[in-house]
């Protein structure tokens, strides 16, 4: 199952002609140090606090850290009238490279309210 999301989620990054938006849910601070190629930061707290746009039809795919809050951020996205949600998960399932802003290192760190786990990048 992890594979065959990822390579969705890696085939519409490759698409240059179709629109989506890609949040990483968690802190900026784990944002800046790592991400998904395309996506935005919009952490969980904002995130629920407001609308991240105004196309309700728009493909809106959410990730963030272990635990539940990507699942929580979609089920929110779509109760408040967004059509095509989905949770990626954690940022662990990503197979490919990542966009990392001033962070330097050989590796990834995954914090979760329950600790950390560091991924080899």
């Amino acid at each position: 199952m992890d594979y065959r999301r990822w390579s969705q989620l890696d085939r519409l990054i490759s698409q240059k002609n179709f629109e989506y938006l890609l949040i990483d849910i968690r802190s900026e601070r784990e944002y800046e140090r790592a991400h998904i190629p395309t996506a935005v930061s919009i952490p969980y707290e904002k995130l629920i606090t407001s609308l991240p746009v105004e196309n309700m039809f728009l493909t809106i795919i959410v990730y963030g850290g272990k635990g539940n809050k990507p699942v929580a951020a979609a089920r929110y996205l779509s109760r408040s009238g967004y059509f095509n949600v989905t949770s990626f998960g954690a940022i662990s399932r990503w197979k490919g490279e990542l966009t990392r802003i001033g962070y330097k290192g050989e590796k990834h760190i995954e914090y979760s309210e329950k600790g950390r786990a560091d991924f080899p990048v």
